[in-house]
């Protein structure tokens, strides 16, 4: 693992992201997800995500999506310790 993000306490959105790479140098993304933020990534908001990331998307609309992830992601329940998860891996370095 050469990074790892926590985002249990990200407005937007619930999970946790870490990338590797294989002996061979092959890089790769591992997310970690509770069924409700899989859910949310995958279902809701992945396509309010891709907007915001296109260079097209007005200022205005990129707001609307935005508080659009907030609120959806303000549903998703925090498992007990998640906050603490990659916290040793991230101070330590």
């Amino acid at each position: 693992m050469y990074e790892g993000r926590n985002s249990w306490d990200h407005p937007e959105y619930k999970g946790i992201n870490t990338r590797w790479t294989t002996p061979e140098g092959r890089r790769f993304e591992l997310q970690f997800h509770t069924p409700e933020s899989y859910h949310a990534k995958q279902e809701v908001t992945h396509k309010a995500y891709e907007r915001i990331r296109n260079r097209m998307t007005t200022s205005t609309e990129r707001a609307e999506l935005n508080a659009f992830q907030r609120e959806v992601s303000s549903w998703i329940p925090v498992p007990e310790g998640a906050n603490n998860l990659l916290k040793q891996e991230t101070e330590g370095s």
